[in-house]
């Protein structure tokens, strides 16, 4: 029990869980645009680019909050003690994702800039104010907003933008699918930062829980489910999905509101990420089944 406790941990901690779910929200703009899972290096690219940024992150925030004091929580301790295997995840994720690169159009290379950049303000510091540099994270409660664009961004974009020219990311389908996926990244991405609370409020890093509290932001992350249910509920009713999208889009939003709420800071760390993030491969596993499975 011991070894597999320590597997999890190393899967979840070194950020391939989370990569596997951005892997299937992508799988998931294809499903929905083609009928079909996308192309394998298309995925795999965005499965390597996940891990090798949220390592690259998760290494910078390491070694800075170490600098300054900063406080500690258990994933902070997990990387004092597996920094090498962590290195070595983030530099192999890189090669990987780079050797994904091959496979690709100048116009998916040209697709990465946007969210690379903003990937890389999310946690080097660039904006000077008064004597302090900021983060784009530090900006007022934006983070979960940088973080739901990103996502939107890299799991809409590069798969369209692999199969067909760039005018195709203006079609209503295609901007219905990135709106979606910003919608339900922020409602996802609020639990975590009422994860966080004690070591923000520590750090002086303002964040909606912060703002409003724990009731208030899992309010503000139901709206934004509730959104992304609206968001499908117009597309079924123009006829631009068909209801078996619809009814696993739905079925999705349902799990995922009964899950949000249970967010907490007192929370064992494993819950968030199988419990939040892994609504993202619960929603792929449902759109899939919807349309393909037979009973």
């Amino acid at each position: 029990m011991k070894g597999l406790a320590a597997l999890i941990r190393l899967i979840v901690f070194s950020n391939i869980f989370i990569s596997g779910c951005v892997l299937c929200f992508t799988a998931k703009t294809a499903l929905i645009l083609f009928g079909n899972n996308g192309n394998i290096h298309v995925n795999l690219l965005a499965f390597f680019s996940t891990i090798f940024l949220y390592n690259f992150h998760g290494l910078f925030n390491f070694m800075r909050s170490h600098a300054t004091g900063a406080a500690e929580n258990q994933v902070s301790y997990w990387n004092l003690k597996h920094i090498r295997i962590k290195f070595s995840v983030m530099v192999t994720a890189l090669l990987l994702a780079l050797s994904q690169l091959m496979y690709m159009p100048l116009r998916v290379w040209l697709v990465l800039v946007p969210v690379s950049l903003l990937a890389l303000g999310y946690c080097i510091p660039f904006i000077r104010i008064g004597s302090r540099l900021l983060r784009l994270r530090d900006i007022l409660w934006l983070k979960v907003l940088w973080i739901a664009f990103g996502y939107a961004w890299l799991t809409t974009c590069l798969p369209v933008a692999y199969a067909m020219p760039f005018n195709n990311l203006l079609q209503p389908q295609v901007v219905f699918i990135f709106l979606r996926n910003f919608l339900f990244v922020f409602a996802i991405a609020i639990p975590f930062d009422i994860r966080d609370m004690e070591t923000d409020l520590k750090t002086g890093l303002r964040t909606l829980p912060l703002l409003f509290g724990v009731r208030g932001s899992i309010f503000i992350a139901l709206f934004f489910l509730l959104a992304f249910l609206a968001s499908a509920s117009l597309q079924v009713y123009f006829h631009t999905i068909t209801l078996p999208v619809f009814f696993a889009l739905a079925l999705s939003t349902v799990t995922t509101a009964l899950v949000i709420p249970l967010a907490s800071p007192r929370k064992p760390a494993l819950f968030f990420p199988f419990a939040i993030e892994g609504s993202m491969v619960l929603q792929w596993a449902l759109l899939y089944a919807f349309l393909y499975v037979k009973l």
